[in-house]
């Protein structure tokens, strides 16, 4: 969707009244935090603590948008054979974006083996990443265009049909592992029960999310958070109230920079949204 088919989109949605009630927990009434451009709003929730981009794509919307339109420099781009070759010969490293060694040294942290799925992957540097590692490592990403660059490029195993990665057996993996995805989705409610449902008891979500409360975060200019992409603008407190009813404990979080230690979720600083990085990891065990 072009900028100008964006704005058309957007104006539409105003005109017709689309509902501001929150794609979480369905409270209707919302609260204003925040203008782009005038015509889009960043909204929050007060009741769940959700912070939202209004107008809401509906799920067709984002899927077409995906598929055809979104690009998002090195992440999104799959390289030439000689940039690939490149890559893949320094394993990454210096790569920017695509060298995930920080984080994938996070994950060994909390566990240093076993089948992870990788949620959403993109062209598939992270998930090659994490199969050099030593992990068992599947990924999943609706992005058909890069789901075959990943499978047939990088020799990955990869899921691009959203029925498949439904009909994985429960307590499939030890590790959900997922870097700046979820921000994206519309509505967290069905990821995350079925992070739950796949992970083992004891099995570990590790997730990297931009910090919706963070320094430059939105009432301080941080425009990215209520773009065409990012429809979320995620934060520690939302997910210290929300993660125990998907059965989800022992949670831990840092935010950037990511080499700071890790403090429990219960760290009142937390509670009050009091982190200051733009890059938000959430890491928390499955029940």
């Amino acid at each position: 969707m072009s900028k100008l088919n964006y704005l058309g989109w957007v104006l539409g949605r105003r005109l017709a009244g689309q509902s501001r009630a929150c794609p979480f927990c369905d409270t209707a009434k919302t609260e204003l935090s925040g203008r782009k451009r005038l015509v889009v709003e960043l909204r929050a929730c007060p009741s769940c603590g959700l912070k939202f981009r209004w107008p809401k794509p509906e799920p067709e919307v984002l899927r077409d948008y995906y598929q055809e339109d979104y690009f998002r420099d090195a992440t999104t781009e799959t390289p030439d054979d000689a940039t690939l070759k490149n890559l893949v010969d320094t394993g990454f490293a210096g790569s920017g974006d695509n060298d995930m060694s920080h984080r994938i040294g996070i994950l060994r942290s909390f566990r240093e083996t076993g089948r992870v799925l990788d949620f959403g992957y993109s062209w598939g540097y992270g998930t090659w990443q994490l199969k050099q590692a030593g992990y068992d490592v599947t990924g999943f990403e609706i992005l058909r265009s890069r789901t075959g660059f990943a499978r047939d490029r990088l020799g990955q195993t990869v899921i691009d049909d959203p029925t498949e990665i439904a009909s994985i057996p429960d307590n499939a993996f030890d590790i959900v592992f997922t870097s700046h995805v979820l921000e994206h989705l519309p509505d967290l409610r069905d990821p995350l029960k079925l992070f739950n449902r796949l992970l083992k008891s004891g099995g570990f979500l590790v997730a990297f999310v931009p910090n919706g409360d963070g320094g430059s975060a939105l009432g301080c200019g941080w425009d990215p958070l209520i773009d065409q992409d990012h429809v979320l603008a995620l934060d520690a407190p939302f997910f210290i109230k929300h993660m125990e009813s998907y059965d989800f404990a022992a949670l831990h979080f840092n935010s950037g920079p990511l080499h700071q230690p890790f403090r429990a979720f219960g760290n009142p600083d937390a509670a009050r949204g009091q982190l200051p990085g733009d890059e938000l990891c959430i890491v928390a065990e499955n029940r």
